[in-house]
């Protein structure tokens, strides 16, 4: 019986792979089937920095939320932090000493942050330090022993010493006790002392329990343990043991085996209340702003919001006691944890609940879950810090380098940058004499290239200078100017006149990347500055730096022709279907259709199939020879890597070439060269053949072997065909904004633009157009209005910022039934608005006095004698009629505002003026105005447009120049703009300047 629908059986990663084995590869949601990681390389599970193949930050590091990094040091105890302002790691001070003592560490494992708190894993000290992440105050230290506790750390469960029980939450023990719910319980509070049993059946649940209570009942409870066997069966008949404590049991321990077993007891029963031994705290993690806190001994996860102070047990499975070494959370909130026994590592996980869910051995399966961190270890336990996590301001976490490509290749691209103007100043010159001689002698090829860009005028002087007629001084300015306007006209550096130069490698590395904006004027002047080594002073900031780190934190250089280190990726790797059942006796398969997410140099993907009529296991199927298999498609990766233009998903079309079976089966063998790997995102297989061969006399298929070939003959043509017809049927979805497909180079969604007249950037990836694509209909009813414009400026914002328009609160404020007002940004004002004239028929706007102040010559300020000529106020304005200014100034004009933190940088701004060009009516003018967080009475004072309450400022008297930065944006930094010196005023008023006037100690910068 033929099925109707479906026709074809799907595989991918959301609708499942349908996965029967899969040997030395990874099968993700997302990433598809890959090669799995080598198991000796960066990207096991068992890696040697810690990051569980990549998934999260090495060990000893944490990013906090502002985007600074911290390290934590593992053999010798010590934190760092990350300082924007000199591009180096700062040991904290008052933390981090070797030690016992509050703020010392033994064997730390791991840092984490969230918010404000710092966590340190403090293993060796068997306890948790948790720090506010700015003052370093400590907030709170967890652990599971006496403060008095001097010994070694314990590795193994049972070492026979007797050590008292804790109790981990004594309100709720309390509470079980004097419920006697359980026979144990009621066994338990039938053992107390009277006095103890009073402060028992006396706590309020309410109240903390006292110190009283706590002390009376360790006690009782430490002599129940000692004394008494707590095991029967009456007692622990609904309580699930563990099957080594039910092992011991069998034994009717004696001594001390009978109080081991009465500690176990109680652990199991109790596990959210009652320890008997140390804890053993070897890891700390993150996310979403929740702690995560792994206790190795016990196979315990706690979790802890800040602000809270106790944290409270997630996942509890004493049969994983000293089995866990790692803790990870994803997206979700489910938790990873790292088991390691015999050299094989793998992942177990649970759900938020700690309800255990599945186990995987590949990272690769899971990759899709985590958001890929954006810094690495190499093999030589180096990393590269992202530019855009070195700024002083402005830090944005980037997306995560390839992990197959090498540190090595990344290193030269990471350029610290300078933290004051590239441009030379007289404060730069060491002995100016000695390169003025140079200069004026042209000995070599730069003094020659040099000397002819000079102007006229500095070699006028330096030939004044030369006869003693000028002072070295007078020729220094000269000089300084016309070296400063090389350094800002273009690229210095040619192969000829430089060659001579021992240049560092990184300004070799910095010539190969060809900068240009401020990187150029850099470039340039170390350029000049190894030319002339003894006339210039060599500051650290004029020095280029890579960002890249050892894992102590100190700068270190990378050759770039050094070994790339060891593979990422195994070398070959198989993987196999499970049945896809036609439910059609003898069916001949049609078509297979495999799209290819990546197909690196060097790569290769072999598609082969197996058909049967009879239904085999999957172990009969991974055993088949290679010759029952029929090798449809070879899929080989190209020559040289492609361009970034060219780097889209490969899709491929080829004929089943098994013969007929009910039953298919898929092999996928994937090889690659071991730093990349080929991905398949998709397989869908189509069935039955139907072939053109039908439509042939019945002569052509009367012969075995000619139908065979006749089929596959007449498939290359149906191929083709099918494809028309099946866009002639789908024609509908091109016209679809949110259906059409991108295309390769997104031509089909430009088509679609063109016919709405839709002009789309170049610059914006294939979701970004389609954004204002599925907008368009809402938009062009209203286009010449405010709405209209606002609803196209928000899609160019989503494209900017990634806030939808409802991130944007843009929430229509209903007044009388009707949409009349608009709340958050972007805000348009007409012109006519901001202008409120007396009114006669409006009350409040009648009285003079009450209404909007009358027009005067200060708004625009224009310079008119005897009218308005106030020095300081008048602007000169050569144009247009005065009289009539009130009506230039306003009519056919608006502002648009927005948060300043929305467009960043002039490419931002840039495309928001694109966009308000094109959809403002043509007859009007705009003003865009980037607000920044802040309240100026008179100044920038209106509530809902330009006012915005935000952080206390951290003012700075310089502020580096950023050519790449939006030139709309308010200026930061600036004395008498948004910086005042306050300190001890006069009776007069002002800042005096004395000797007590000391910035940083008895005067603020606000």
């Amino acid at each position: 019986m033929r099925p109707s629908e479906p026709t074809s059986w799907l595989l991918n990663g959301h609708i499942g792979w349908r996965t029967a084995t899969a040997d030395r590869v990874s099968v993700g949601a997302d990433a598809g089937i890959r090669l799995a990681a080598d198991p000796a390389g960066p990207l096991a599970l068992a890696s040697a920095d810690g990051s569980l193949g990549g998934l999260t930050l090495p060990r000893g590091m944490a990013l906090d939320d502002s985007g600074i990094l911290y390290l934590l040091g593992l053999d010798e105890p010590w934190i760092k932090r990350f300082d924007p302002a000199t591009h180096s790691f700062v040991l904290l001070p008052t933390i981090g000493a070797q030690g016992q003592e509050i703020r010392q560490f033994r064997q730390p494992r791991n840092i984490a942050i969230a918010g404000r708190n710092l966590y340190v894993a403090d293993t060796g000290n068997r306890r948790v330090q948790v720090f506010d992440r700015d003052s370093l105050n400590l907030r709170h230290v967890w652990q599971l022993k006496e403060d008095t506790y001097q010994g070694e750390p314990i590795s193994d469960l049972d070492t026979g010493k007797v050590s008292h029980i804790f109790l981990l939450e004594l309100g709720d023990f309390a509470v079980r006790l004097r419920r006697r719910l359980r026979p144990l319980a009621d066994y338990i509070s039938s053992q107390l002392a009277p006095e103890t049993r009073q402060l028992v059946d006396t706590y309020d649940p309410s109240q903390p329990p006292s110190a009283e209570l706590r002390a009376m009942l360790t006690e009782d409870m430490d002599r129940l343990v000692r004394d008494v066997s707590l095991y029967t069966e009456e007692r622990f008949r609904t309580m699930r043991l563990t099957i080594e404590t039910r092992k011991l049991i069998e034994q009717n321990p004696q001594g001390d085996d009978r109080l081991r077993l009465n500690k176990r007891l109680l652990e199991e029963a109790y596990p959210n209340e009652i320890a008997t031994r140390l804890w053993y705290p070897v890891d700390v993690t993150t996310q979403a702003g929740v702690a995560y806190l792994l206790d190795r001994r016990y196979g315990r996860v706690y979790r802890h919001n800040p602000g809270a102070d106790p944290h409270k047990l997630v996942v509890n499975r004493p049969n994983a006691a000293n089995r866990w070494s790692r803790v990870l959370v994803d997206r979700q909130g489910d938790i990873y944890l790292l088991g390691e026994a015999d050299g094989t590592a793998w992942i177990e996980i649970y759900d938020q609940n700690g309800r255990y869910q599945r186990k995987v051995v590949d990272a690769g399966n899971i990759r899709d879950q985590f958001d890929a961190p954006p810094i690495r270890l190499d093999h030589k336990q180096r990393f590269c810090l992202p530019a855009s996590l070195a700024r002083l301001c402005d830090r944005r976490v980037p997306a995560a380098p390839p992990p197959e490509k090498p540190l090595v290749l990344c290193a030269p691209t990471q350029m610290s940058p300078v933290t004051h103007s590239p441009l030379l100043s007289t404060a730069d010159f060491a002995n100016l004499p000695d390169m003025v001689v140079r200069l004026t002698q042209r000995s070599d090829p730069v003094s020659r290239y040099l000397y002819g860009r000079l102007s006229a005028g500095t070699l006028k002087r330096l030939e004044q200078y030369k006869r003693a007629s000028l002072s070295l001084a007078e020729l220094e300015r000269a000089l300084l100017d016309d070296l400063n306007c090389m350094l800002q006209a273009g690229p210095l550096y040619t192969e000829p006149v430089f060659a001579q130069l021992d240049l560092t490698d990184a300004v070799r590395a910095l010539i190969a990347q060809k900068p240009h904006g401020t990187a150029l004027i850099r470039l340039n002047r170390l350029l000049i500055e190894a030319a002339y080594p003894g006339a210039f002073k060599h500051h650290e900031t004029s020095t280029l730096k890579t960002l890249t780190f050892s894992r102590a934190g100190q700068h270190v250089a990378v050759n770039p022709t050094e070994p790339s280190g060891p593979y990422v990726y195994v070398r070959e790797g198989f993987w196999f279907s499970q049945e896809l059942d036609s439910q059609i006796y003898g069916c001949q398969w049609r078509r297979i259709e495999l799209d290819l997410l990546d197909l690196p140099v060097g790569s290769q993907v072999v598609v082969s199939t197996y058909t049967d009529s009879q239904l085999r296991s999957a172990d009969d199927i991974a055993r088949l020879p290679d010759h029952l298999w029929n090798t449809s498609y070879v899929i080989s990766g190209p020559m040289q890597a492609p361009s970034q233009l060219d780097a889209s998903p490969q899709h491929d079309e080829f004929l089943v070439q098994s013969r007929e079976g009910q039953y298919l089966w898929l092999k996928l063998r994937l090889t690659g060269e071991g730093y990349a790997t080929p991905a398949a995102g998709s397989l869908r297989v189509t069935y039955p053949r139907e072939s053109y061969l039908t439509y042939l006399p019945a002569v052509y298929a009367a012969d075995d072997e000619s139908r065979w070939f006749l089929e596959r003959f007449l498939s290359i043509f149906q191929t083709e065909w099918d494809e028309l017809e099946r866009r002639i049927e789908d024609i509908a979805i091109y016209f679809d904004p949110q259906a059409v497909p991108a295309g390769e180079q997104g031509e089909f969604l430009a088509y679609l633009a063109s016919l709405l007249a839709l002009p789309l950037e170049g610059s914006w990836n294939n979701e970004q157009k389609r954004n204002l694509l599925k907008a368009t209909p809402r938009i062009y009813p209203q286009r010449g209005t405010i709405n209209g414009l606002r609803a196209y400026l928000q899609v160019y914002l989503q494209n900017i910022t990634g806030l939808t328009p409802s991130d944007q609160q843009m929430m229509p404020v209903e007044h009388s039934g009707e949409l009349q007002d608009w709340r958050g940004y972007p805000q348009i004002v007409e012109g006519f608005r901001e202008r409120q004239r007396l009114l006669l028929s409006v009350a409040e706007l009648a009285d003079l006095g009450q209404g909007a102040p009358l027009w005067g010559a200060g708004r625009l300020g224009r310079l008119q004698l005897d009218v308005y000529a106030r020095e300081g106020e008048v602007r000169l304005v050569s144009t247009g009629d005065p009289e009539r200014d009130v009506f230039h100034e306003y009519a056919h004009r608006f502002r648009v505002f927005l948060p300043g933190a929305w467009v960043r940088t002039a490419d931002a701004e840039r495309m928001v003026r694109r966009a308000l060009d094109s959809e403002k009516p043509a007859h009007t003018r705009y003003d865009l105005c980037l607000v920044e967080p802040r309240f100026r009475v008179g100044v920038q004072s209106t509530v809902g447009l330009d006012t915005i309450i935000g952080g206390y400022p951290v003012a700075r008297l310089a502020r580096q120049y950023d050519d790449e930065e939006a030139p709309s944006r308010m200026p930061r930094n600036c004395l008498g703009y948004d910086t005042i010196l306050a300190g001890r005023t006069t009776g007069a008023g002002g800042l005096p300047i004395t000797a007590h006037t000391r910035v940083g100690i008895d005067t603020l910068l606000t």
